[in-house]
């Protein structure tokens, strides 16, 4: 099991593996002797399941009078390709469906600033917990980017590119990504290192602040 997500309420309990599969747990319908999962799909074939994390927000004005749908039932869904997807939980209408798939980046590319997706394996998937509608991703490509679902497939909003201190500029893969509790700072952890954005809706290089906190992994292998 890689990554775990449950709603506000608590109804049920859905989990990531690199089995490939998501499971359902609705604890309203589950036999409490064989603690089986109430539904099970798989959202990428053969990518295994490396970010989960259920909509924060029950109604979304402008995705819902577009698609119709009830977003309180959607999952953000990271399964190590190159974007992000949207897929209805276990507990709606038509548990397990596919809604959209994030805007792919062009590979080939040199300057990551001018492909609107990411060109390296999705890490990180994240709800903004304050702003409806919006979430970032995180790479290994050495990016994070920040989306609106109603453009997910189109391009994103901004551009955060890690690269490592010194004089030579290599990018580093990023390894998690999340919002704070007020959705106006992103903090991106890459081999060692913790950096903070202050959010915004520009795409940037320089981080508001950088905390070398842990021993970076090329150190340690070297010991």
């Amino acid at each position: 099991v890689t990554c775990l997500a449950a709603p506000s309420d608590g109804s049920f309990l859905m989990s990531g593996s690199a089995d490939q599969e998501i499971h359902t747990y609705d604890f309203r319908k589950i036999h409490r002797k064989s603690l089986r999962s109430t539904h099970s799909f798989e959202p990428e074939a053969p990518q295994g399941v490396v970010s989960l994390e259920m909509n924060p927000h029950a109604k979304c004005g402008v995705f819902d009078s577009a698609r119709g749908y009830d977003t309180s039932n959607i999952a953000l869904v990271a399964t190590n390709g190159h974007y992000a997807s949207l897929f209805f939980s276990g507990t709606a209408r038509k548990p397990g469906s596919r809604i959209v798939d994030f805007k792919r980046g062009y590979p080939f590319l040199v300057n990551l600033q001018d492909t609107e997706g990411h060109v390296g394996a999705v890490v990180s998937a994240r709800w903004n917990p304050r702003i409806s509608g919006r979430c970032l991703t995180a790479s290994i490509d050495g990016t994070v980017r920040t989306w609106d679902i109603e453009r997910c497939t189109d391009k994103n909003i901004a551009i955060f590119h890690v690269f490592q201190k010194g004089e030579v500029r290599r990018r580093i893969a990023v390894r998690k990504a999340i919002y704070n509790r007020e959705g106006d700072h992103i903090v991106i952890a890459d081999d060692g290192s913790l950096r903070i954005w202050a959010h915004s809706y520009s795409s940037t290089s320089k981080p508001d602040m950088c905390m070398q906190v842990h021993t970076p992994r090329e150190s340690l292998q070297g010991e």
